[in-house]
């Protein structure tokens, strides 16, 4: 008999790797082991854990077909895992910038992804959960890995350390209102993209170039000291990614993703939407 617990974070995982949020994911992991609880009934089933990542899978492609992506305000981006032990749990790749490769699949690339390179299902298994032919089923898992490979390429593909110390001369530099400094470590055709959802103030559409993303978050903290508040900023490290939180009289107020190459910040996160920030644990 499987450990329930410990299938419900793989289980988390695989639906956070198809849908990017969390409320969501939770919710048919939990789904998932209640439903197989309640129809088993003496059924033997041989791998548990492979009949519930396919129940994982489609309801998650499920849940995807009846979300209307075009409706979103603005910029989508995924919701981060900032818990450290949805990472220390799972052997799913749960950080942002991986987040955010993944969506740049379709739901059924990423499905057939999942299923081959996490779970190490065979091409025939795969075809019969999406109704394919096997060798469908092999192109589809090869396009993905060749899309995200090239992703790879541009995002957050410096090491964590080289990371970390490009985000803490940043922060030095905007602290000290050093705008040459800034300069200096954003990419001349760098690209910012912000997610408020239509809750909070965001750019609709990704900035590109160095000097107009500069401007965009000048104007950020300067709109927050025109109210009179206190910005404070945190750095901490979930899965394998650094990032800044950065709060608002102890209000969340964004968390911001570096995408950095070399030595160079080449892509600039900012996650602001409310309902998207609701998993993150202060200190």
């Amino acid at each position: 008999m499987n450990d329930f617990s410990k299938l419900q974070r793989q289980l988390f995982g695989v639906s956070y790797q198809m849908l990017g949020t969390v409320a969501a994911a939770e919710d048919i992991a939990q789904e998932c082991i209640t439903d197989f609880l309640t129809q088993k009934q003496g059924r033997i089933i041989l791998n548990e854990e492979a009949y519930l990542v396919r129940t994982a899978i489609n309801k998650s492609l499920n849940l995807l077909k009846k979300e209307q992506r075009s409706s979103y305000i603005g910029n989508w981006l995924p919701e981060p895992v900032l818990d450290e032990s949805f990472h220390l749990e799972s052997r799913l790749d749960l950080s942002f910038g991986f987040a955010l490769l993944l969506d740049t699949l379709n739901p059924h690339e990423r499905a057939v992804f999942i299923l081959r390179e996490s779970f190490d299902f065979p091409f025939g298994e795969i075809a019969e959960v999406f109704d394919l032919k096997e060798a469908s089923a092999r192109k589809l898992f090869q396009r993905a890995k060749a899309k995200l490979a090239e992703g790879k390429k541009a995002a957050f593909a410096t090491g964590k350390e080289e990371q970390q110390k490009l985000i803490t001369a940043f922060l030095q530099a905007a602290e000290q209102g050093r705008i040459d400094q800034l300069q200096a470590l954003l990419k001349e055709d760098m690209v910012l993209w912000s997610d408020g959802g239509g809750k909070k103030a965001a750019a609709t559409q990704p900035l590109y170039g160095r000097e107009t993303c500069l401007r965009f978050m000048i104007g950020l903290a300067q709109k927050a000291q025109r109210k009179g508040e206190q910005l404070r900023y945190e750095m901490q490290v979930a899965g394998k990614e650094a990032f800044i939180l950065q709060y608002l009289d102890e209000e969340l107020d964004s968390i911001i993703f570096f995408g950095t190459k070399e030595d160079v910040i080449e892509g600039i996160f900012v996650q602001r939407n409310p309902e998207k920030m609701g998993n993150v644990v202060t200190k």
